[in-house]
């Protein structure tokens, strides 16, 4: 799982060769509008957890998925999206927190496993 803020992959080159340099140019922007936007949502993110699916921020962003899991590949992702925990929270504390709204909405108690 990641947390606020995260950072984006880049492409690095930095040879002569003008279609190299314009399509490592056009990588770069599209890796900066989708790190700015993530990090946006990370940081007003209210629930403990939460799923980001390259689909819905490529969908938002006006880019192909493609490219929005190549800038995200660097993040702790899955093959679809990435799952972060809120960024005032701990890992162990968003879990908890999940854990106790699953059993809300459920109307289930939560069996502690103590007898």
């Amino acid at each position: 799982m990641v947390q606020y803020p995260i950072v984006t992959q880049r492409d690095r080159y930095r040879g002569k060769d003008a279609s190299k340099t314009e399509k490592a140019r056009r990588f770069n922007d599209a890796s900066a509008r989708i790190e700015a936007h993530l990090n946006r949502q990370l940081q007003n993110q209210e629930q403990p957890i939460k799923i980001y699916l390259y689909s819905v921020i490529a969908n938002e962003l006006g880019l192909s998925r493609e490219t929005v899991a190549k800038c995200c590949m660097v993040v702790d992702g899955g093959s679809n999206g990435l799952t972060a925990y809120r960024h005032d929270m701990t890992l162990g504390q968003a879990l908890e927190a999940q854990s106790k709204w699953i059993d809300q909405a459920s109307g289930e108690p939560r069996d502690s496993g103590q007898s």
